[in-house]
């Protein structure tokens, strides 16, 4: 009988939020939760399975976050979250390389399954989702 192999979810945010994080669990993965400043030498590492960016209302610097992490580590799937409830910011963490996107107040019950859905896909294949980038002239 094989070991079930626990992964790792990274949930990037702002210090103010960190708490709320802490209490999060999924299907017995490891959920680590860090700060942005420390986003570049967590994700450099690429050890995680998926990575939770809570931009809260700084969607530029979650927007400059996602677009690293997906230069970085491109298999590593990003969701997406966000205060700001404005269609644009949609399309534009889809188009810096986003899996999936979450506004607050987030239904705790759907980011599970959400999590859980994309950790199991990730288990059984290798997902490799690239930002979108305009060509320059």
């Amino acid at each position: 009988m094989r070991k079930k192999t626990r992964g790792k979810v990274l949930v990037l945010t702002d210090l103010k939020h960190k708490k709320s994080f802490r209490t999060l669990s999924f299907a017995g993965e490891n959920v680590k939760v860090y700060p942005f400043s420390k986003a570049r030498e967590v994700v450099k590492e690429c050890r995680a399975d998926l990575i939770l960016l809570d931009c809260n209302v700084n969607i530029n610097e979650g927007l400059k976050i996602l677009k690293e992490n997906k230069t970085t580590c491109p298999a590593i799937p990003n969701i997406f979250i966000t205060d700001v409830n404005l269609e644009g910011v949609v399309l534009r963490a889809f188009r810096a390389g986003a899996r999936d996107f979450f506004r607050k107040p987030v239904n705790v019950a759907e980011l599970q399954s959400t999590v859980e859905g994309l950790l199991s896909l990730k288990k059984t294949c290798r997902e490799r989702r690239a930002p979108f980038l305009r060509p320059t002239s």
